[in-house]
């Protein structure tokens, strides 16, 4: 009897960028809008921006190590990368990136700005602070 395929995730990581922008920011910087509006349909009240040069794939690769660590693996079988901001129009993030840790070396990303499958329940959701 064939054995069943399996999927486990072992670890999980994240890197986040150090620069910190409040809506408030954004109002200053020009954005003609304000926090409450923003807040109020997005529940979102600040965001973080990465610096000049730094890319998508440059934070994967930090979040990946600490996934690895978080895991307690050294090599696994496959990187998949989930991103609304890849670095460039139909280039994977992760290409070029440094696979030393993949058994069979692959780089997909998968990114779509809109997931579909991702409905908001406003009922769940935390009220704006």
């Amino acid at each position: 009897m064939p054995q069943p395929c399996v999927a486990v995730v072992a670890g999980v990581g994240a890197c986040l960028p150090e620069q910190v922008v409040s809506n408030d920011d954004l109002v200053r910087d020009g954005l003609n809008t304000s926090d409450r509006w923003i807040r109020s349909r997005t529940g979102i009240a600040r965001r973080r921006r990465a610096g000049p040069g730094t890319s998508t794939g440059d934070l994967a690769v930090e979040a990946g190590a600490a996934a690895l660590a978080a895991a307690g693996v050294p090599v696994v079988d496959l990187v998949v990368l989930a991103t609304t901001t890849p670095d460039g129009a139909g280039r994977p993030a992760m290409a070029g990136r440094p696979v030393g840790v993949v058994r069979r070396p692959a780089a997909l990303s998968v990114h779509r700005p809109l997931p579909t499958c991702v409905r908001h329940s406003p009922s769940r959701a935390a009220p704006p602070a």
